[in-house]
């Protein structure tokens, strides 16, 4: 299925450059890649029986793969062409880059994309880049092993072409906490350039983390997912932005837990207007619904804050505090045998600048459940010591984990899976206070 693309200028003071992540994402079985339309259009197959070549000044960057935020390891090719070799080759689409990985296997992943070269604000100096520079980007996520990637530039006018090979090594990660997350995934998935909140989600991988929970008993969990970042940056699309950026594919992670002898309920909140902005049950069963979960991202816009809201501010924290009370003790009514109740709250580092109604909300110091708290630092400053999460939810024993990188995040879900696993392997509370921690 081929994607529109449309070429996009970042600004910001350091540099300005074109990111292209390109049109058509294919995975292909076998050795051909003739059902890529672009693929089938160029002589790709000559161009790989005659070898290298440059008739087209470039750069090509093959990155180290590294862990991504969604628990996949990411690659990431580059194919830089400096602001003169685009003006000698003006017309929107006339240069065509292809990128093909070939696995172990023989399996073949192709991928293509044009650049859009009018248009471009000359006139912007900086050290890193000249004015002008575009960039060919892609990023896919990998499995661990041996690849060949290729990658081509196509000049349609004049029907010059760069090609060129490179060995890829991918490397298990070391000491994997999950070591069978990536069980069944493909070797290769290009990712798409998304426009804001699908940027953060990539609703195109269609491939599925293997995170089973085998219990006895049966398991109710919550996820709780705060997308609110601290109040001191209320008003700030960036900081919003940022917060979704990293705590989206964390959410998106969680969503793939396997409980079989189940439930997985999820919702999102928004401590600035006091509400629940999202909530969907049985998640595992249904799969997210992303579509909705979108809109209501979209919704929550910093920059369209009421003026009531802002009045009501100092009641952010006693709304976090009530909505967890509400969550325990509706569980507790409805519980049917003999479940084991987790709840999974997920948040940034958030400071209150008020306290106002909290100790109206009661909350109990043991609620037969475990209760977790991930709370992921992506501002990586000293900011998150002035986190107020635990103490707005005291007495409850929370087990906490505080990650600043995807591989913290890994290792917090591994102890989780394990310890509810171990919970539901035991009867009544003797599981449960196993795994309590102060």
């Amino acid at each position: 299925m081929q994607h529109k693309r449309c070429v996009q200028w970042h600004r910001s003071k350091v540099f300005v450059f074109i990111l292209c992540s390109l049109g058509l994402s294919t995975s292909l079985l076998g050795q051909n890649g003739a059902s890529d339309p672009l693929f089938a259009r160029v002589p790709f197959q000559q161009w790989l029986a005659e070898g290298p070549r440059q008739q087209i000044p470039w750069k090509v960057i093959l990155w180290p793969e590294r862990l991504s935020s969604h628990q996949r390891l990411l690659s990431y090719v580059e194919i830089l062409l400096s602001g003169k070799v685009l003006a000698e080759r003006p017309g929107q689409g006339r240069l065509v880059a292809l990128v093909q990985f070939t696995d172990g296997t023989g399996r073949v992943y192709q991928n293509d994309g044009s650049v859009q070269v009018e248009g471009v604000n000359p006139g912007v100096k900086n050290p890193g880049l000249k004015e002008k520079d575009a960039y060919f980007a892609w990023g896919a996520f990998v499995l661990p092993g041996d690849y060949k990637v290729t990658l081509a530039l196509y000049d349609r006018e004049t029907g010059e072409h760069n090609l060129l090979q490179r060995n890829l090594r991918v490397a298990p990660l070391k000491n994997d906490p999950l070591p069978d997350a990536w069980r069944d995934l493909p070797n290769v998935e290009f990712m798409e350039r998304a426009e804001k909140a699908d940027s953060s989600y990539h609703p195109e991988i269609h491939g599925r983390l293997h995170l089973p929970l085998a219990t006895q008993r049966p398991v109710q969990i919550e996820v709780l997912v705060n997308l609110t970042p601290s109040e001191i940056l209320t008003g700030s699309y960036r900081a919003y932005n940022f917060n979704l950026r990293a705590l989206i594919p964390i959410l998106k992670t969680l969503s793939q837990m396997d409980v079989p002898n189940g439930i997985i309920n999820l919702a999102t909140l928004d401590l600035t207007r006091q509400q629940v902005s999202f909530e969907q049950s049985a998640v595992n069963a249904n799969q997210l619904d992303w579509s909705h979960l979108r809109e209501a991202v979209a919704a929550a816009d910093p920059n369209t804050i009421d003026v009531h809201s802002l009045q009501d501010r100092k009641y952010n924290a006693a709304f976090l505090r009530d909505e967890l009370a509400r969550r325990i003790a509706l569980h507790s009514e409805d519980q049917a045998g003999d479940p084991v109740r987790v709840f999974i709250l997920l948040t940034s580092p958030v400071a209150f600048t008020a306290h106002n109604g909290l100790s109206q909300i009661e909350l109990p110091r043991e609620c037969n459940c475990l209760i977790y708290h991930v709370r992921y630092n992506w501002w990586l400053s000293r900011m998150a010591a002035f986190d107020d999460i635990d103490k707005v939810l005291k007495p409850l024993r929370l087990r906490k984990f505080s990650a600043s990188s995807p591989l913290q995040v890994r290792k917090a879900l591994a102890t989780m899976l394990a310890e509810i696993s171990k919970a539901g392997s035991a009867s009544g509370k003797e599981g449960l206070a196993a795994n309590e921690q102060e």
